[in-house]
Parts: structure tokens; C-alpha cells; sequence
């Protein structure tokens, strides 16, 4: 099914949902084609029709909620469309039975669209969440008991008016991380970065990241990268070392060749 130049493919059991206005054209992969029932109706409801031109989901694969709801009165649907005579009952039937599924259209579809606010809400939290981290980050956020970050959660989440559960929800949600890894990971790049700076005295880095004592950062470092501070310094420099090293050694080997070359 092509929907105003976009391809969708449909599978058995699948309800594609078209627009007004919608340029819409379809093609069958089967050499047998394919039988499908449609619904054409124009309405001028307030409040349905709005909803259904704000949806932008197309297709609603057989497992969906939505068609999991929809199927059965479309298929009620179909059994009374299929009668070769009609009374007035069966007219009567057949209207009532749409506006069933114009009611379950209509729940399906708003829930549909307050997921995606709900995401969208989330979303912008787990941002201001993200800036408010980033922005204490260098800040003293450890406390003389080792619980470096639930107090940092509590504290961001007070100043969003949020419980601080729901401040870690919301965050993992979208970053895929608690709080507690994101502000980890912040702080051990900030580490890693001033442990190359041969000048810094590792006592001194400890408290520019806010820990009380170098002892208690270098057991978190350690746990963090399998080295201690010192040892980390130690292995960047050397590892410093051997990349000029090898800088040098392709300058006197190019040099000569270019010689040559000349």
C-alpha cells in the first residue's frame, strides 16, 4: 500500500486507517491477489474526525490493540454486508454496529496519542534531569557514608517537584541508565581527563570531584577501571611514550624514503 508516496506493507489481518485527502494506491504481492473489506464514511464530528487527521499511524498490524478491538466488529460488519436482502432491522444492525467501531476507532486512537504525549513529556523531563547532572557534576556529591548519588537524585528531583522514584524512572526510560550510572560515567571521564594532567596532584583531583579524601576516591576509581589512579596515570603516560615513540620512528623511516624519492 502506497499513502501519499510512502510504502507500507500490509499482512494479513492488518486495518490501515486513510485520512481525507490521503492519495492512496495498492498493489498485491500474491499471485492470487487479495480480498479486503473497506469502510468509507465522512462524518462531521467535533471531535472524532480531528483525532483521526492528528493520527499519523497508518497501519495497525493484527496484534495491535487497536485491531485486536476493532476486528471483531468488522467482522460483525462483514457477516451482515454478506446477507442478500436486508430489513429494517439489519439496516438498523449495521448502523449500530458502526458506530461501535467508530467508538472503539475513537478510544483506540486517543490512547494512542496520549502514549505519545506521555513519551513526549518524558522525554523533555529526562533532559531537564540530564542538564541539571551535567550541571552539578563538579559539584560535592558525595557524602561521609558513600552513597554518592541518591542524594544528587533527591536533590535534582526536589527541584523539579518530582519523587526522586519517579525522577529515576522517567531518566532510565529514556537515557536506558539510571541517574546513578549517568552522574558515575560523568565523573569518571572528568577523572580520566584530569589524571592526564601530569601537574594535577592526584589528592587535589580527588577534591576538585568533590570526594572528602583520596583514599575514598581511589577505592571508587579502582572500582570503576580495575586500576588505581596512580596506576591509570602511569599507564596513559606510558602508553603516551610509546605512540611518539612510534611517531618517531615513521618520521625517520618516511624522511629518508622522501629523500630518495627526491
Amino acid at each position: 500500500m502506497r499513502i501519499n508516496g510512502t510504502e507500507y506493507r500490509q499482512e494479513q489481518g492488518d486495518m490501515i486507517l486513510l485520512r481525507p485527502g490521503d492519495v492512496h494506491a495498492s498493489i498485491s504481492g500474491a499471485e492470487n491477489g487479495f480480498t479486503y473489506f473497506c469502510i468509507h464514511f465522512s462524518l462531521d464530528d467535533k471531535l472524532l474526525m480531528p483525532l483521526i487527521r492528528r493520527t499519523d499511524q497508518r497501519i495497525f498490524t493484527q496484534h495491535s490493540q487497536v485491531s485486536e478491538h476493532i476486528r471483531p466488529i468488522i467482522e460483525k460488519m462483514i457477516q451482515l454486508a454478506s446477507q442478500p436482502e436486508y430489513s429494517i432491522a439489519d439496516y438498523l444492525h449495521i448502523q449500530s454496529t458502526f458506530f461501535l467501531l467508530l467508538a472503539e476507532l475513537g478510544t483506540g486512537l486517543s490512547q494512542l496519542q496520549l502514549k505519545e504525549i506521555s513519551r513526549g513529556q518524558h522525554i523533555e523531563l529526562a533532559h531537564r534531569i540530564a542538564m541539571l547532572i551535567e550541571s552539578t557534576a563538579q559539584a560535592t556529591i558525595f557524602d561521609e557514608q558513600n552513597d554518592p548519588v541518591r542524594l544528587s537524585v533527591d536533590r535534582i528531583a526536589s527541584q523539579l517537584g518530582i519523587s526522586p522514584s519517579h525522577c529515576n524512572r522517567v531518566f532510565k526510560q529514556v537515557y536506558g541508565v539510571p541517574p546513578r550510572k549517568y552522574i558515575s560515567d560523568l565523573i569518571l571521564r572528568e577523572a580520566k581527563a584530569l589524571l592526564m594532567q601530569a601537574e594535577l596532584p592526584i589528592d587535589r583531583i580527588s577534591m576538585l570531584l568533590g570526594y572528602r579524601d583520596i583514599a575514598h576516591f581511589s577505592r571508587q576509581f579502582k572500582r570503576w577501571t580495575s586500576q588505581s589512579p596512580i596506576q591509570y596515570r602511569q599507564h596513559m603516560k606510558e602508553d603516551n611514550h610509546t605512540t611518539d615513540d612510534y611517531q618517531q620512528r615513521i618520521n625517520v623511516e618516511v624522511v629518508p624514503f622522501l629523500e630518495e624519492l627526491l
